[in-house]
């Protein structure tokens, strides 16, 4: 460790040839003169002044910090490209870069091309062929541009095993497939035309007489450029830039060092490559089937027996050694950033001496080492797979002549990834790694615990705290400090070192204990009066501004909650329970403590899962499930005898976990205690607490799970049906219904009781339910043990007249009414009496509910659980629009549309409403891109403020929840696939009013946006193949499913709340899978990968001349070879084992094949066709699409009989832009490519090809009118033709809710324009549901009416 004041002199090096200083302004006056107008003109948003002020016409135009201006006004106006190019400029025009290993290079170099990867790819992504024209005539030639084939950039970034150089049509390669983050085309890439009036030189000339620069070191020139790189997301050149600039600070190639700059460059440095971190998506860490999974341990040494090296090499496939491709890239740029992060704190520290910095040191280099480790376990994977190769594992893989095969190939990214020669240099790599891997820790604890000690040394040469003149002196250290300490000994497994330090740490103690108040004096050990005890030295808001770095001490809570978590990993069971005990007497209602000391006291340590049957039954300890119990008892006392005290709920409900795990651990154990239990807590709380059900809910699963195949009465078990009695029992004394609410006023005590009875009602209704639930025995339980639905109807109308003055509709606390939970109840027993149907369903009960919750939500517009419940109804009555107009109502906000939009996401799609599905989906889009950023900032202040722990839990969140999230991946997909059908009308709350059929706008497939079939689809293409280089852009997904030929394969995060439907007890709606969802994106994700790549290659098809087919280019092979690796990883991808595809969607996906193979066979076909040969191999294609189409109608209409109209209603909504559409598209390119080779619509007679493709087009017609026929029964609920079968589900409905004899009129007449209303809202949503059909599948069967010769 270097002492503080120590210089870096030894650390400088001085370079063998002398640098040119970068342009700066000559002094502080000329710079004045020239940035004040420049500087005013951007604050004013005068960007187009700006420009002026920094053209080329001005000598200040080649400073940096003008430069540096400039970018960022052309990135204000749009010209992205310019900015880009210019920026390209300054980092690499005439520029030495740092290297680790002491090589140099220009900007014209191929190693500048590798270190500026992230921006020479943006740059390529910005440019296209109207740009190259321009930059030839400004050049005076058309040569070298930053230009890449977009189907190649697409290919790059899914880690496509396609080759360039070398291809042929039959698939042969042997170029260099590289990955985006090694930058290794070998395309030569120049700078272009950067800007108006600037000016280049030709790197590749003579570059004696050309001035040489070191990188650029200012820090406002560096804060600058930060700002557009920032805004263009391009933190990978972010970083490089800064850590260039700290290379060439620390040791300065043109003059002294500049102590104050360098130390500002590397404290933003530390938090640039921070921010870094966040653009780096997790990495799956769950072992595999393949048997790839970490064998090493913290310190990085090897721990397998080679086992699990057998099953890698004997599992991995080619594909799957691809998917994890992405996985070790992201590694490379973690372990990059990490080191970059250590270093430059390692830097800064030694120049400042800050605690804080060091504690940056520390805390980075564990991270780094946490990197490290992943990346060696990837490593050793690859290690073992490519060994295989035998002898081409020492084969230079640069100069390689052997052909290139799959493996091959991504043997080759690999090596340009790490940047070696060969696999067998694998090896060498990974031992260094596992060098740095155990010394990285070590120097974090030494780091940190000399901080923690020089803190400690300077509190006790001050003790009274800072004075004004030694700010930073007198303060201990701080709960950071000591964290980041703790988390040195815990990476190296020292925990018993970790548990003696916290049992030394001063601590602020905790402010009340249970029996401080008590003649007993039963109160735990506070520590309040011992040599640990110390208070906060905050005197004012100056105490923390002038401080750099936390200075809050250690709580006591916090301190013995580690205590109890460290001794119980450690084995140490009675220290544990003895932290924990003292934390339930200062916070006796904390449930994790409660876990905490059963854990610690009677499963020892066990894990919960594992506790179950007979091998287990030693992990229970009865002498300490005997000390639990009589602990819990003695706080009860305690609590008991507190006055004012209310009951808390937490020490009861440990007397049903002691009893339910001895149920799970012990065999022959029967439930009566458990039972017993149970029924006391309910008792206790039911009347006081809403939460109580939901307390005891997995006991009571548990209760009746341990009691199936014990024979009872009616097929119930006794323990179960006392259970069931005494819930019946409750409900019964507590029913109100028939009570008088009177007509004076209410006492509070009265108010009290009647809320009381309401929620013990609610409470046992609750247990009814979920008995019946688990059992599964059908609506005869509910029949004897819960009250009728009309019992329950009146209870709630009762509650709204017995319980007054508690939300009004107009005005008001936005409160909820405590009987909602009633008709919650209702709506659940009325949904399960649907599906207890052996026929059709009852749609009378379904609409039953939905009056129930239009009524309620009246009286209750607050409650959201109200709402969700009326989603979910609606749902299943296929009313998409009156589900959407209830969830616009809830108001879901920010972070809410990652947990929640999964209410209506899917319906929108199933409902035909395809552009509030696109909105909805934007919006949770456009929420990940802001929170990506939002996190990198706060984080990045975190850090800085010493709350290093905060900061990395920020940014575990962002890579681990947020980039990740599974409603993100199926928020992408549904953009894609609903794209072509948007409708612009409905934009912007459009779909809001409820305007009749005939005042619907006409709209055409792919108008908004999205490909159509049509002309215009080749520049779409290009645009989705740029805008998916954005994590957060829809097509993006492309990706996701390039990288992903199996689910197993693809981490996710799925951040859905399944919380807020706790109230769905009887009957649970059906929601997507964790699986389903996946599927589904992916699938989408590869259709739309594949469409993309077919509308390319068909852009570059040649007509051919004089009967000879066209000569292939590279490019068109190019694009050929990347259609096949697509249709090849599709293929793969729907036969998976994991993926649940039916029949119709099935058949409809290999007409998809089908006929992106026949548009591969027109371009390309095979090497020395003839025109005969190439249409005879179309037409087998085409002939065996036809057969498909055929085997699609029989299933459709199999399916429309087998189902209900509403069903195939819906199917009809979800295939249109998911199988349909793209169906179509291919049709179309299908018919625009054959017209090019001479076998257009009009030669059917003449050419086999066209009508071949006439008599498949005609017959994706006749599939359409199917369609059409579908939708117009989805319609026909409620029309005004079926008044009468309208006024009988009205009086069904009716039937189900109330008691005509016992409810008033007043009541019916509620009741019946409710239910009214509920038909009518679901007949208007399924009329908007069709008129947003029809008109596509109208159009799409119309235009295909060409191929029909009688039209």
């Amino acid at each position: 460790i270097i002492q503080d004041g120590d210089t870096l002199t030894t650390m400088m090096t001085t370079t063998t040839k002398a640098l040119s200083p970068r342009p700066i302004p000559p002094n502080e006056q000329t710079s004045s003169k020239v940035l004040h107008p420049i500087y005013q003109s951007l604050d004013s948003h005068n960007y187009s002044k700006a420009l002026k002020l920094t053209s080329s016409s001005s000598p200040s135009s080649e400073w940096d910090i003008v430069k540096a201006l400039r970018i960022h006004a052309l990135e204000r106006t749009g010209k992205k490209r310019e900015a880009l190019l210019l920026l390209w400029e300054v980092l690499t025009k005439g520029v030495v870069l740092s290297g680790g290993n002491g090589s140099s290079g220009d900007g014209g170099s191929n190693q500048a091309e590798e270190v500026w990867w992230e921006l020479r790819e943006r740059i390529q992504s910005v440019t296209d062929a109207a740009d190259l024209v321009s930059d030839g005539a400004a050049h005076g030639s058309g040569g070298n541009a930053a230009w890449m084939d977009p189907v190649e950039r697409l290919d790059l970034r899914g880690f496509a095993c396609v080759a360039r150089a070398g291809i042929s049509r039959s698939g042969n390669a042997n170029a260099n497939v590289d990955a985006s983050s090694a930058g290794a085309t070998a395309k030569t890439f120049s700078k272009g035309k950067s800007s108006k009036g600037s000016k280049h030189s030709n790197n590749g000339g003579d570059t004696s007489k050309t001035k040489r620069y070191p990188p650029v070191t200012d820090d406002t020139v560096l804060s600058t450029l930060a700002v557009t790189l920032r805004i263009e997301g391009l933190y990978a050149t972010l970083s490089e830039m800064y850590f260039q600039a700290t290379e060439e600070a620390i040791a300065p190639s043109t003059g002294e060092m500049n102590t104050e700059n360098l130390q500002s460059v590397l404290e933003e440095a530390v938090c640039v490559h921070f921010r870094s971190v966040c653009d780096c998506s997790s990495v799956e860490k769950k072992p595999s089937d393949n048997g790839y999974c970490n064998n090493h341990n913290t310190n990085g040494e090897d721990n397998s027996n080679g086992k699990s090296q057998t099953s890698e090499r004997n599992g991995l496939s080619d594909e799957q050694l691809r998917c994890k491709l992405p996985n070790l890239k992201t590694l490379l740029q973690l372990t990059t950033y990490y080191e970059r992060m250590q270093t430059s704190s390692l830097q800064l520290s030694k120049l400042s001496g800050e605690s804080l910095h060091f504690q940056w040191t520390a805390i980075s280099s564990l991270w780094y080492k946490d990197s490290l480790v992943e990346l060696v376990e990837l490593l050793q994977t690859f290690s073992n797979t490519l060994a295989m190769n035998g002898d081409a594992d020492n084969t230079d893989v640069e100069h390689s002549q052997i052909p290139s095969s799959r493996r091959h190939r991504i043997q080759q990214q690999v090596c340009s990834m790490l940047k070696i020669r060969s696999p067998s240099e694998l090896q060498p790599m990974i031992q260094k790694l596992k060098q740095k891997v155990a010394l990285l820790p070590r120097l974090a604890e030494s780091l940190s615990s000399r901080m923690v000690k020089n803190k400690q040394l300077r509190q006790e040469q001050n003790p009274q705290g800072p004075s004004s003149q030694a700010k930073q002196i007198g303060y201990g250290p701080s709960e950071n400090d000591w964290d980041v300490y703790l988390e040195t000994l815990l990476h190296q497994h020292k925990k018993e070192e970790a548990l003696e330090a916290l049992k030394g740490i001063p601590c602020s103690p905790m402010t009340h204990v249970i029996g401080d108040d008590d003649s007993g004096g039963n109160g735990a050990d506070t520590n309040t009066n011992d040599n640990t005890s110390v208070l906060p030295q905050i005197h004012d808001e100056h105490t923390i501004e002038n401080h750099i770095g936390s200075v809050l001490p250690y709580t006591q809570r916090k301190k013995l909650e580690r205590l109890s978590e460290i001794a119980l990993e450690l084995g140490k069971y009675e220290e544990s329970a003895r932290g924990y005990r003292e934390l339930l007497r200062a916070f006796p209602d904390q449930w994790t403590y409660w876990m905490g000391l059963v854990d610690s006291l009677v499963l020892l340590g066990t894990p919960r899962e594992l506790v179950c049957g007979t091998e287990t039954k030693r992990a229970v300890n009865r002498d300490g499930w005997n000390s639990c119990r009589a602990f819990a008892k003695e706080v009860i006392a305690s609590l008991a005898e507190r006055k004012g005290g209310r009951s808390l709920r937490g020490p009861y409900l440990v007397l049903i976990e002691l009893e339910a795990v001895k149920v799970l651990a012990e065999s022959g154990c029967t439930v009566v205690a458990l039972r017993e239990e149970i029924c006391s807590y309910g008792d206790r709380f039911g009347p006081l607490a809403s939460c109580c059900f939901a307390d005891i809910r997995p006991y009571l699963r548990l209760l009746v799970q341990s009691t199936v195949g014990v024979d009872g009465a009616d097929g119930i078990p006794d323990e179960v049906s006392e259970l069931l009695v005494w819930a019946k029992n409750i409900w019964m004394e507590n029913s109100q219904a028939n009570t008088d609410a009177g007509n004076g006023k209410v006492s509070a005590e009265e108010l009290r009781e009647r809320r009381k009875k309401l929620r013990a009602y609610i409470f046992a209704v609750q247990v009814v339910y979920c008995v019946t639930a688990d059992l599964g025995v059908g609506c005869t339980t509910l029949q004897l043990y819960s009250p009728s639905i009309p019992q329950m109807t009146s209870e709630w109308r009762t509650s709204l007249t017995f319980l007054p003055g508690v939300a009004p509709k107009d005005g008001g606390q936005k409160e909820i009414l405590p009987g909602d939970e009633i008709i919650l109840l209702i709506t659940q027993y009325l949904q399960y009496q649907t599906s207890c149907e052996s026929q059709q369903p009852k749609t009378h009960n379904l609409i039953a509910a939905a009056a129930l919750l239009e009524q309620a939500m009246d009286h209750s517009p607050y409650n959201p659980h109200l709402k969700i419940a009326a989603i979910g109804v609606y749902s299943q009555l296929h009313a998409a629009h009156r589900a959407l107009s209830i969830y616009n109502d809830l108001g879901v906000k920010q972070i809410q549309l990652d947990s929640c939009s999964y209410l209506i996401l899917p319906l929108l799609v199933r409902g035909g409403l395809y552009t509030s599905a696109i909105e909805l989906s934007s919006s949770i889009l456009r929420l990940h891109g802001s929170t990506s950023k939002d996190v990198k900032d706060y984080a990045s202040k975190s850090f800085q403020n010493g709350y290093l722990l905060k900061a990395k839990e920020m940014v575990t969140f962002q890579r681990e929840k947020m980039r990740p999230s599974l409603q993100l991946l199926h928020s992408k997909g549904i953009v894609m696939d609903c794209a072509a059908l948007m409708n612009a009308s409905d934009l912007n709350g459009g779909l809001a009013s409820k305007e009749p059929r005939s005042n619907v706008p006409a709209v055409k497939l792919g108008e908004v946006r999205g490909l159509c079939g049509g002309e215009g689809d080749l520049a779409k293409a290009e645009k989705l193949i740029t805008d998916s280089e954005s994590h957060f852009n829809a097509p993006s997904i492309i990706h996701d499913a390039a990288r992903t030929t199996s689910l197993r394969d693809f981490a996710f995060s799925d951040n859905r709340d399944m919380t807020m439907n706790y109230f769905e007890i009887l009957y649970q709606n059906r929601r997507l899978t964790e699986k389903e969802m996946m599927s589904e994106s992916l699938m989408r994700g590869h259709i739309h990968g594949m469409l993309v790549r077919a509308v390319m290659l068909s852009g570059v098809a040649k007509a051919p001349k004089k009967g000879k087919v066209p000569k292939c280019s590279e490019e068109m092979t190019y694009r050929y070879l990347s259609l096949v690796d697509a249709l090849e990883r599709l293929n793969q991808f729907s036969k998976g084992h994991d993926i649940e595809i039916n029949d119709l969607e099935m058949e409809l996906l290999e007409l998809l094949c089908a006929l992106c193979q026949a548009i591969a066979t027109i371009v390309v076909g095979k090497d020395d066709d003839s025109m005969a040969e190439r249409e005879k191999a179309v037409v087998s294609i085409i002939e065996s699409g036809t057969k498909i189409l055929g085997s699609v109608r029989d299933s459709f209409k199999s399916f429309a009989y087998n189902t209900i109209d509403d069903q195939s209603g819906t199917m009809v909504c979800q295939l249109l832009p998911d199988r349909v559409v793209p169906t179509y598209i291919l049709i179309e390119t299908t018919t625009t490519l054959f017209a090019l080779f001479g076998w257009g619509k009009r030669k059917r007679k003449t050419k086999p090809a066209a009508a071949a493709l006439a008599e498949l087009a005609l017959s994706f017609r006749d599939l359409l009118s199917d369609l059409m026929h579908a939708t117009s029964l989805f319609r026909a609920f409620g029309d005004e033709n079926n008044s009468t079968d309208v006024e009988l589900l009205i009086k069904n409905a009716l039937d189900s809710i109330i008691d005509r004899q016992a409810d008033v009129a007043a009541t019916h007449c509620e009741d019946h324009a409710s239910v009214r209303r509920a038909i009518n809202e679901v007949s208007v949503s399924r009329s908007m549901t069709t008129d947003r059909v029809d008109p596509f599948l109208v159009e799409m069967w119309e235009n295909l009416g060409s191929f029909d010769e009688t039209e």
